[in-house]
């Protein structure tokens, strides 16, 4: 058995780590873009080679698909468990289905993935099971062992409130979406829960659940069809009538006070075009499975170290 590799940790690593253990998995252009932005892929994938060779990170099919990508491994639990998360009682740090996981992390940063709003604060799954976070009321967890799949918490307003993430990937059935619906409809904490499913039906049968007992809110449910998030993340729109034209990223800007970024006057048309592009690819790297596959080969070699 070869000696595993013990890296000298520099910050970055220590930060990809923790990334791993909140959102549970990650493509390769997520983790280069968000912690080594100046360095060439093949640099950021050297640079990730020493975890993967120390066996703190692996690399991972997607539910039996070519596509790869990064999860934490046991030593890199251990690692924060021991030295950084010594009052966490976590026994687990594997994802709960892959794809699911990655459309979770995707939908949760987004376009904020690079920088967020001072008033907002991005909440995993993970965190909400294993912390308690002051500006939440731990009284909606009491009723429950339920958890969303992520939250956007606002701080601007007097009364702090939160927008909850559902991603859809099995459908559940109505007896269990009559209680996710009574759950978020009683408690106002929750201004808005935007789900990401797989057809208008399912958005039709959870409205019904959710008004079986007059639990329903204006608003309270926003829906996103997961083929639209799939290819255009934060830019997909909302199908409720009430939100039509609504992209993800207008709805949580606003909800921070903001606006859209406007093209100045006086550009170009294709000037216009080249910059509404680049808004457009804000977040799309997290999705993006790119680099990974051209090293599939390397890759089967550092996960047999």
């Amino acid at each position: 058995m070869k000696k595993l590799w013990n890296p000298i940790f520099r910050k970055e690593d220590i930060e990809i780590l923790l990334f791993l253990w909140r959102h549970r998995i990650a493509t390769f252009q997520a983790l280069k873009i968000i912690f080594y932005p100046t360095l060439s892929n093949r640099q950021a994938y050297d640079r990730l080679k020493r975890l993967l060779k120390g066996r703190y990170i692996l690399i991972n099919k997607i539910d039996g698909n070519i596509n790869k990508v990064w999860q934490l491994d046991q030593r890199g639990f251990a690692y924060l468990k021991n030295i950084l998360m010594i009052e966490t009682k976590s026994k687990t740090y594997k994802p709960q289905s892959e794809y699911h996981d990655l459309l979770v992390m995707a939908a949760i940063l987004g376009d904020w993935a690079l920088k967020k709003p001072n008033d907002a604060t991005i909440v995993t799954e993970k965190e909400l099971m294993e912390k308690e976070i002051d500006s939440i009321p731990q009284t909606i967890f009491q009723e429950t062992h339920r958890r969303p799949d992520g939250l956007w918490l606002f701080s601007k307003k007097e009364n702090p409130f939160a927008v909850a993430l559902e991603v859809e990937i099995s459908r559940k059935s109505s007896v269990e979406y009559e209680k996710i619906c009574s759950y978020y409809g009683k408690n106002l904490f929750f201004q808005h829960v935007i789900w990401i499913i797989d057809s208008p039906a399912l958005a039709a049968r959870i409205h019904s659940a959710s008004n079986k007992y007059a639990m329903s809110r204006t608003g309270l449910h926003c829906f996103i069809l997961k083929r639209d998030f799939e290819t255009k993340l934060w830019q997909a729109e909302f199908i409720n009538n009430s939100l039509k034209g609504t992209t993800v990223k207008t709805f949580l800007n606003r909800l921070c006070g903001y606006q859209e970024n406007r093209a100045p006057r006086g550009l170009s048309q294709d000037s216009t075009k080249r910059l509404t592009d680049l808004n457009f690819m804000d977040s799309h790297f997290l999705l993006n499975f790119d680099f990974l596959l051209e090293k599939t080969r390397d890759c089967k070699n550092e996960t047999s170290v």
